[in-house]
């Protein structure tokens, strides 16, 4: 409950960051995992990373929240025939 009250209070992104999810991910036992997927054209990766970094700033205060990111540049599109 305290993501979900974080979520809606947060700032609303650039334009050019298209934000895909959160995706929520059971496990058994607790440690769900929460997948938000932002995608943004890589020359702008450096003020993306600042308005992305500034939204998760929100979560530091909930108890247990831990946070991974990670960077994946998308290949080139499959040319179809």
């Amino acid at each position: 409950m305290d993501y979900a009250r974080q979520v809606l209070e947060l700032p609303p992104l650039p334009e050019y960051i298209i934000k895909r999810g959160p995706y929520i991910k059971e496990a058994m036992g607790g440690g769900d995992q929460i997948i938000t997927i932002y995608e943004f054209d890589k020359s702008n990766l450096s003020e993306a990373w600042d308005n992305i970094s500034e939204q998760m700033d929100a979560f530091r205060g909930i108890p247990g929240f831990r946070m991974s990111a990670h960077v994946l540049a998308k290949g080139k599109g499959i040319k179809k025939t």
